[in-house]
């Protein structure tokens, strides 16, 4: 499916976005958003039939589309800062919200969270003066299915291992601060489990394989939900009802090249 960045599940749990594209689908059609470009489609799940909205050119990443179904925002490239967009599926003027990254819709609708160099921030889906709710420098977070925490990912120091930190959405301090195992990139997705008990994590394990790991946020020890013996995991998403989990996979290789000669 070739390198996935983005993926995630639709609202009403009728389809999955894969491969830097999230797909929401609505009566009448589907809806595919990618990565590098912003497209409804017409029927087919392949996407063949897409058709781009009038977006600015340039790189855009991380989609999110918001509880209404008909909104979705990204963070783009600009003038060599990150901003955060919202814009209408349906060929709406995009809208920048933020200076940030990695951009998630609360679960009710009303805000954007995203990650900035002080922080997490929030501001208001129909766009004003972002807030900072956090001074924990968060790798990837996700937001709890009722709307009430934040779980993200972070380093503190100088430390080479990851904590799953839990903080209120109304902002402050964490609540709760959890070891993960030392294989755990903060890069790498994480995903609140659709019951809002636990968050689900990579660990990328020696060799190059990842596993998925399910971590409950109150106590107890994480356990493995996937067993694979050979490749990563780049990106995961469950379905809203719980039952199924998409994730991509896939091998890095890196090759060393001897240059001579060279003037």
């Amino acid at each position: 499916m070739g390198n996935a960045v983005s993926i995630g599940p639709s609202p009403n749990n009728r389809a999955l976005g894969i491969n830097f594209v999230r797909r929401v689908a609505s009566r009448s059609r589907e809806r595919y958003i990618d990565g590098d470009e912003v497209s409804p489609g017409q029927d087919k799940p392949d996407g063949s039939t897409a058709r781009p909205l009038p977006l600015d050119p340039g790189s855009k990443g991380f989609p999110s589309v918001c509880p209404d179904g008909h909104t979705v925002v990204f963070h783009a490239h600009r003038e060599n800062r990150h901003v955060v967009v919202r814009t209408d599926l349906e060929g709406g003027r995009p809208q920048m919200l933020a200076e940030g990254l990695f951009p998630r819709c609360s679960p009710k609708g009303r805000w954007v969270l995203f990650k900035t160099e002080d922080g997490l921030g929030k501001v208001s889906l129909d766009g004003g003066e972002p807030t900072l709710l956090s001074k924990l420098t968060c790798g990837m977070f996700d937001i709890s299915p009722n709307g009430e925490e934040i779980a993200c990912l972070y380093r503190s120091g100088h430390s080479r291992s990851s904590k799953l930190a839990i903080i209120p959405f109304s902002g402050g301090r964490p609540i709760e601060l959890v070891d993960l195992p030392a294989n755990v990139e903060d890069w790498l997705r994480i995903s609140w489990t659709p019951d809002g008990r636990a968050v689900a994590f990579v660990d990328d394990e020696s060799g190059g394989v990842g596993n998925v790991w399910i971590q409950p946020v109150t106590s107890g020890q994480p356990h493995q939900l996937t067993h694979f013996t050979s490749d990563g995991i780049q990106t995961f998403a469950w379905s809203p009802d719980g039952r199924y989990l998409a994730f991509s996979r896939a091998t890095e290789t890196t090759d060393a090249v001897l240059i001579t000669n060279f003037r």
